[in-house]
């Protein structure tokens, strides 16, 4: 839900689950927690852009950074 959310530091989750749950297995949660809301955060926007379609959408750098694969991708973003 952190993940979701995105502006709720998740330390304050960390410490919890380290406190419940001792050192190692508090970390390991953690991480699985953490891998869990990266997915599901990147899921969601995804179909959220994809049945909205924002004005920036239309910039023609956003255009050509979609198009774009791989190197050429990695150097439109410090050009825009």
């Amino acid at each position: 839900m952190i993940s979701v959310l995105g502006f709720i530091p998740s330390a304050f989750i960390t410490a919890a689950d380290i406190t419940a749950f001792r050192f190692e297995k508090g970390l390991i949660l953690s991480y699985l927690e953490e891998i869990a809301g990266t997915v599901i955060s990147f899921w969601l926007y995804r179909k959220g852009f994809q049945t909205s379609k924002p004005k920036f959408l239309k910039n023609r750098w956003v255009r050509l950074l979609q198009r774009s694969q791989g190197y050429h991708a990695f150097w439109i973003i410090p050009d825009a």
